[in-house]
């Protein structure tokens, strides 16, 4: 028996007509996820689907939400921690307020609510929505990026909701697990958002008093955020489970005086905090608790991890970049800055290849990793001098065939690397955009670089979709 005959008397069986049949198909080929035949629905659904999902509307039933449940539905969060003999619930939530939104809210700020996951989302003509994409499960044209034209598309602001994290945006970063990023600025204020690229909600905001953030980071594992100021030696970490701030302050015998620049390791152990007169100060990432100090000649002025966290990379005011073992805490390497007098940021591949250094003179240079720890002297592979004011902060992609750099100098001052032809995108920003963009205070790319964020001195982040990335 041929599969027509098949569908036809299962069809007949089931009583449906040959409309609500391919329906169902349809509705089963987005749940189970049946590549390209998925995308082909998703951009060009026929006009009579579109009819038949307003005439089945009603036929077919939606799936629940993971925190609806019956028992719950009028139960408050006092009601229900007594119940369950708990002494909190564990997210930022009043007595009296409902239960299941609360388990809601936790879900949210957890792992995100994508686009892809709303119970009443309708599949629209209009680009492919990139959440919907997991994994390898589309096949992209091409792995490699292209040179020469960028194809990015600016969506909607990211900070849109609120807009109120400061005039200048100094912090912007993407969760490492879930659809959420974190907007942080000199109001105080500390805000996480969904990211869909169409409406990005506010999912919470956070305000420490009197406390201008000039640095803000997730944890590696996801569950805090620590903000820093350049005004006060003390900081903040915020448990986004538990709903609560604690007020760190640095220890007396360090002479930590800021947590104004800071990173935090990618293996979750340690952070690394730019210090004064030389001084990189580290932090039990964990603990919290002041764990050593290293030493380099001149000003720190820029520092982070290689991606495995074993190895932290400094630049300074002599010009020249340190390399240092964060396990044994000891002095590797170091070398000169090709031409540098005063260095002023670095970022190392996540690939481990290449190292790019940028000047006070707004000069970057890149180097191949290797060449750069076997010499004093390095030679760079590629030296870029597109920024006309000091590099003050530079970024690859996590595919490594980005680099972002941008001065926070001029506006409009940003451009994208393409690697590994190591020219300069010719689109990006457009002439007539680069007023828009501001004078840019910090950036960052999504896990899968599937998205670019840039935060400027005008209260604005503004998101950008990379359409060649596939996945979030």
């Amino acid at each position: 028996m041929d599969s027509v005959s098949s569908k036809g008397k299962k069809r007949k069986k089931a009583g449906l007509t040959k409309d609500e049949e391919l329906e169902l198909e349809r509705l089963e080929d987005l749940i189970l996820g049946r590549g390209k035949h998925v995308l082909k629905h998703a951009d060009n659904p026929p006009a009579s689907e579109n009819e038949d999902v307003i005439d089945n509307s009603k036929k077919i039933k939606l799936p629940e939400a993971a925190w609806d449940d019956p028992d719950d539905s009028n139960v408050n969060v006092e009601e229900a921690l007594a119940a369950q003999g708990r002494p909190k619930m564990g997210v930022p939530a009043k007595g009296s307020d409902h239960y299941q939104t609360m388990l809601k809210k936790r879900f949210e700020i957890r792992v995100g609510n994508s686009e892809w996951a709303r119970l009443d989302r309708k599949v629209e003509h209009e680009d492919i929505d990139l959440l919907q994409r997991c994994g390898n499960f589309i096949e992209q044209e091409s792995a490699t990026l292209s040179k020469g034209i960028l194809d990015i598309k600016k969506v909607k602001n990211l900070n849109k909701a609120t807009g109120r994290e400061g005039p200048y945006i100094n912090s912007v970063q993407f969760h490492r697990t879930s659809t959420v990023a974190l907007v942080a600025g000199t109001s105080g204020k500390a805000s996480i958002f969904q990211v869909d690229g169409s409406s990005n909600p506010l999912l919470q905001t956070v305000k420490f008093d009197k406390f201008p953030i000039r640095c803000a980071r997730f944890s590696a594992d996801g569950n805090q955020f620590i903000v820093g100021s350049q005004h006060h030696s003390h900081y903040f970490v915020y448990d986004m489970m538990e709903g609560k701030s604690i007020r760190i302050p640095t220890h007396h015998a360090t002479e930590q005086t800021t947590m104004k620049k800071f990173e935090v390791s990618p293996d979750g152990k340690l952070l690394a905090v730019c210090g004064r007169f030389g001084d990189i100060h580290l932090i039990n990432a964990r603990t919290k608790e002041w764990i050593g100090t290293l030493k380099m000649n001149g000003e720190v002025k820029a520092l982070c991890f290689n991606a495995s966290g074993s190895q932290l990379w400094t630049h300074g005011a002599t010009g020249e970049v340190y390399v240092w073992d964060t396990g044994s805490r000891k002095y590797l390497h170091r070398f000169a800055d090709d031409g540098c007098l005063e260095g002023s940021s670095i970022s190392v591949s996540p690939s481990g290849q290449l190292v790019a250094c940028g000047s006070t003179a707004g000069v970057v240079n890149v180097y191949n990793t290797q060449s750069a720890l076997r010499s004093t002297v390095p030679q760079p592979a590629k030296a870029f001098m597109h920024l006309v004011t000091a590099a003050s902060s530079l970024q690859f992609d996590p595919s490594s065939q980005l680099l972002a750099m941008a001065s926070d100098g001029k506006d409009g001052a940003f451009k994208l690397v393409h690697f590994p032809s190591m020219t300069v995108f010719s689109n990006f920003p457009a002439k007539d955009r680069e007023l828009l963009l501001g004078r840019v205070q910090s950036h960052d790319f999504s896990p899968n670089s599937g998205f670019l964020a840039v935060g400027n001195s005008q209260h604005t982040v503004q998101l950008f979709r990379l359409k060649h990335f596939g996945n979030y």
